[in-house]
């Protein structure tokens, strides 16, 4: 709760934490179709992503830079 940034590295946090209850960076290679379709993204794809978490506002689209 105190710290003032999360870093989530890996896919797997990705697919746990997804939607997040708080503003979350995740860092990851997208691994499969499923997540690259999600993300708009390649599979192979090296991504730092933001979410604003439940709390926050919702970008539309691809939230990452690759």
């Amino acid at each position: 709760d105190g710290a003032s940034v999360v870093l989530a590295k890996g896919q797997g946090n990705l697919e746990t934490l997804f939607p997040p209850p708080r503003e979350v960076f995740f860092l990851l290679t997208v691994k499969c179709r499923a997540v690259a379709r999600h993300l708009e993204l390649d599979v192979g794809a090296s991504v730092l992503l933001r979410d604003a978490g439940r709390a926050g506002e919702q970008e539309p689209g691809p939230r990452g830079v690759t």
